[in-house]
């Protein structure tokens, strides 16, 4: 294991969402089709925050797009790692 995948995890993942403190107890796609992927999300964050939690997101829209587009896009990104 890379320390890259140590940090970041293995490669072939793409999207994590790590937000809630508690258990996801809805989810919900949004309907319209303006606003690809954008979906909302709610926890039960249990008695030691005294409050539930809902996040609206969406994945990196390289799921969805071109492949020629993305391909351009990870490797802008690449460059940006090897500076950083």
């Amino acid at each position: 294991i890379s320390d890259a995948e140590a940090e970041w995890g293995p490669a072939e993942i793409i999207f994590k969402h790590s937000g809630h403190r508690g258990s996801v107890q809805d989810l919900h796609w949004n309907p319209h089709t303006g606003s690809p992927w954008v979906m909302a999300s709610v926890s039960e964050d249990g008695e030691w925050a005294k409050t539930n939690t809902m996040q609206i997101w969406r994945p990196q829209d390289l799921l969805y797009r071109a492949d020629e587009s993305c391909i351009k896009e990870l490797g802008k990104m690449q460059n940006d790692f090897r500076i950083a």
